[in-house]
């Protein structure tokens, strides 16, 4: 196989099976898997552009976990409008315009990790690893819960904290306790745990 085929292997678009009336399970990583959400700042961005793209896509936002090199989302769509791709279009190009921007701005020493140079030798700045990321749709409640219990632990499996309701840039606290936190959920036919 050559260099030509190999790139187009491994850039194959992610097929994504939009089916209405289920829960999606969303992963995309930052760019080169580098910790970019490791500053409030940024992590503050990607709340609010989630919390914007909600109001004009309609969806349920269920769990969610903003970690330093990635990000985990439990939502629900619209039945009328069940695509996720303009949801994470959306926010993931909001945030990546807003952090690229800040960095040349304040800090333009620092645009290494933002840096991608193509084959061709074209050099752009990237925020967020190329390709859609994890998308799972998820039917049963057991798989539901399953995977806000991952998200939710995923801060304490990687040392960052101890426990998973301290982690500010998680949906653990409003689950646990109802503690609001920066992304707003809206829990509306979320199933029961059994």
């Amino acid at each position: 196989m050559n260099e030509r085929s190999r790139r187009t292997v491994h850039r194959r678009r992610l097929r994504r099976i939009n089916v209405p009336g289920t829960a999606r399970y969303l992963t995309y990583s930052c760019f080169q898997n580098r910790p970019l959400l490791r500053a409030s700042r940024t992590c503050a961005w990607l709340a609010n552009a989630i919390n914007g793209a909600r109001e004009k896509y309609g969806f349920r936002v269920w769990a969610y976990v903003f970690m330093p090199t990635h990000v985990h989302l439990l939502l629900r769509p619209d039945d009328n409008s069940p695509d996720v791709g303009p949801i994470l279009g959306s926010t993931k190009l909001s945030v990546a315009r807003r952090a690229i921007r800040w960095v040349k701005v304040n800090a333009p020493h620092s645009l290494g990790p933002f840096v991608d140079r193509s084959p061709s030798g074209k050099v752009t700045h990237r925020f967020w690893q190329r390709g859609a990321g994890y998308d799972r749709s998820l039917i049963t409640p057991a798989h539901i819960w399953e995977a806000i219990d991952y998200i939710h632990y995923n801060p304490v499996a990687e040392g960052l904290c101890d426990f998973p309701h301290v982690w500010y840039w998680s949906s653990a606290a409003f689950h646990r306790d109802g503690t609001p936190g920066p992304v707003a959920l809206d829990l509306t036919e979320l199933p029961a745990r059994h």
